[in-house]
């Protein structure tokens, strides 16, 4: 099967960044993350299923998912256990970029297996290994050929995997819902409203955007809003000041229009000592429901 070649090891993030960092409920569950990748680790009564959902495309996925996977077998076994209590493995990871060539098939499954029969034994099923490539998947099912019939199959095959990428789906607000997800939805729909929550949420995506290279599109407005929520919130200047989303300057006059009364907070002053478009920066306040004074400016005689 062939591979696409490897990529440079930081690029552009496409999409949404709100992937649900974990598919499956379970008796006990560790998680682990960094700026590009996150863990998650599941315990069933036979089974330990290792869940990564990786961001960035650094290459080496294939050994890389093999390290993690000797780790795991490594670390279930205490001194004086029998060989017996080895779970079996299940490795799954889902890719936010694509690495096979093959445009149609987005989900990959690998394990053990005897060569001159080709069957599979009880050592065979001790160890499997996923990959699936979200960006294919979202294809398959925007694809403007595809009747409504096919996409409801695919979904109803995949439903965790849509539920990853729409969660609002109508799929996921009706009668027939599985409790399962109506639970998901919900807890998500909790975490929205919750602003410590989301304050983590915005630093997790701030790791992300520091490790890609190059200038991306609106990113002074990103930070500029960042900046605002974090200051509406009450976090410490020198907190804010160690992310280095805006100048020193900046922060200040940030800061100074969030202390000021509603009637000095003139959103086009605001907008010319930021250099960033009105529009834009009236998005910004709307959305995190910051007042402000939306005075028209005068013509020049």
């Amino acid at each position: 099967m062939k591979l696409k070649k490897k990529e440079k090891e930081k690029e552009k993030i496409s999409g949404k960044k709100g992937y649900m960092d974990g598919l499956i409920r379970n008796l006990t569950k560790e998680k682990t993350k960094s700026k590009d990748n996150i863990i998650l680790k599941a315990k069933t009564k036979s089974n330990v299923i290792n869940i990564e959902i990786q961001v960035l495309d650094k290459g080496n996925m294939f050994k890389r998912s093999l390290f993690y996977c000797s780790s795991i077998i490594m670390h279930s076994l205490t001194t004086n256990t029998a060989y017996d209590s080895i779970p079996d493995l299940i490795m799954i990871n889902l890719l936010c970029y694509n690495v096979y060539e093959n445009k149609n098939k987005y989900h990959w499954t690998y394990g053990l297996i005897e060569r001159e029969l080709k069957k599979e034994d009880e050592f065979c099923k001790m160890l499997n290994f996923h990959f699936i490539e979200l960006k294919k998947f979202e294809t398959q099912i925007n694809k403007k050929n595809v009747d409504e019939e096919s996409k409801n199959k695919l979904i109803q095959s995949n439903p965790w995997l849509y539920f990853i990428k729409n969660p609002n789906d109508k799929y996921f607000r009706n009668k027939e819902t599985p409790n399962i997800f109506k639970e998901a939805r919900e807890k998500l729909l909790s975490l929205q409203v919750n602003p410590e929550f989301y304050i983590e949420y915005v630093k997790r995506e701030m790791e992300f955007v520091d490790t890609i290279s190059g200038e991306k599109r609106g990113e002074k407005r990103v930070h500029i809003e960042h900046t605002l929520l974090f200051l509406n919130k009450g976090t410490e200047l020198n907190e804010i000041k160690s992310y280095k989303w805006v100048s020193d300057n900046e922060l200040d006059i940030l800061n100074n229009f969030l202390n000021n009364k509603n009637e000095n907070r003139e959103v086009i002053k605001l907008a010319e000592d930021l250099n960033i478009d009105e529009d834009s920066l009236k998005k910004i306040l709307d959305k995190l429901k910051i007042p402000y004074i939306n005075k028209i400016k005068r013509r020049k005689l």
